[in-house]
């Protein structure tokens, strides 16, 4: 396991794949940014927080779906994934590195956003800076990227399925996204259904207070398909012909 994970390492330090993924996160969060210290006129401080983490959201999962798609596809294009098939190593091991790969450039790049975003914090909002709205970012990116990970897991499995292609995760990762975003606008009357579905449920799940009821089951939700994305990842490449 432990060589397989040193493989994987190796490849993205001769790869720029995760490095221009995570540019292009940061990009957005720095022309917002940029965009509302030049207009002056910019909303309430909480709100403004609000908007730039819903902008993450959308921009940090759809290029977690390319860097899984690049990731997994690679080794299906470069044939690579023959000596895996045909090697002693656990299949279930390479997998586990993949998705520990993933998980660390996805944490890495949600940690320099939630940096960012406090960057822009005090240069748009000077007078009411504080620690209290330093800890509001860092608990909100942290949540809500932390959750619609977890709740994206599946397309990991369609990257599996799909093999050599490279649309149906991508599809599948949009798909996701838009779920997550329109999770946001939930009204209270769909609530109850809106953290059935998992990828809406991880939007809500991070905007709510753990006293509630609605968070616990909002979580359940984004960790039932984490689960499942992961067990039917595991099954279908531990039963995959070359």
């Amino acid at each position: 396991m432990i060589d397989i994970l040193q493989a994987e390492f190796l490849k993205q330090k001769k790869s720029t794949f995760a490095l221009l993924c995570t540019i292009m996160v940061l990009s957005v969060q720095i022309v917002l940014i940029a965009k509302d210290m030049m207009i002056g006129s910019v909303p309430d401080d909480t709100e403004w927080i609000y908007t730039l983490i819903l902008m993450n959201s959308l921009i940090l999962s759809i290029m977690s779906g390319f860097f899984i798609t690049f990731l997994m596809q690679r080794e299906y294009q470069d044939r690579t994934l023959i000596n895996i098939l045909n090697a002693p190593v656990s299949r279930v091991s390479f997998i586990v590195a993949k998705l520990l790969v993933w998980a660390m450039w996805y944490i890495i790049t949600a940690c320099l956003v939630a940096v960012v975003i406090v960057i822009g914090y005090r240069l748009v909002y000077p007078a009411s800076f504080g620690w209290s709205g330093v800890q509001l970012i860092f608990l909100l990116v942290a949540k809500n990227s932390g959750f619609l990970f977890v709740a994206s897991l599946p397309v990991l499995w369609i990257t599996v399925l799909q093999r050599t292609l490279f649309y149906p995760s991508l599809l599948v990762t949009f798909i996701f996204t838009v779920i997550a975003i329109a999770g946001t606008q939930t009204s209270m009357g769909m609530l109850k259904l809106a953290i059935a579905v998992p990828w809406s449920a991880a939007s809500i799940a991070s905007l709510m207070s753990a006293s509630s009821i609605y968070f616990w089951i909002a979580v359940l939700s984004v960790f039932l398909s984490g689960i499942i994305g992961t067990v039917l990842t595991i099954y279908s490449f531990v039963r995959q012909d070359q």
